[in-house]
């Protein structure tokens, strides 16, 4: 950027410009938004999963995701990922009991086969 508004002009600097610009614009992204993250992940958070859909509620935001809305949930060995369109939410299985775990495991897998 600096290159740019100095006014040096070259056939090799906009190229290189723009390859470093490309570099590092989606790394400037990626940590802009993981301090949101952390911030979010340093709050208490409670998970309820009912037959109406899935409620994160932490105590700066409330999210509601309702199953038909779900596209996808791949099973881990320390979470679920939810999609809901663009966006991947991920439910920690420590947040419930070990029945609870093979309930919403099974309640995922009978989903699963319903949907085309």
């Amino acid at each position: 950027m600096l290159i740019l508004f100095t006014g040096v002009e070259s056939d090799k600097t906009v190229p290189i410009v723009g390859l470093a610009f490309c570099v590092v614009m989606p790394e400037l992204f990626a940590l802009l938004s993981w301090f949101p993250q952390r911030q979010q992940a340093n709050q208490p958070t409670h998970y309820e999963l009912d037959d109406t859909g899935l409620h994160v509620h932490t105590a700066t935001s409330d999210v509601r995701v309702t199953w038909p809305g779900v596209t996808w949930v791949k099973t881990h060995r320390h979470a679920w990922m939810v999609r809901n369109g663009a966006t991947q939410l991920p439910i920690p299985r420590a947040a419930f009991s070990p029945d609870d775990q093979a309930t919403f495991d099974a309640f995922v897998a009978a989903r699963a086969a319903i949907k085309p």
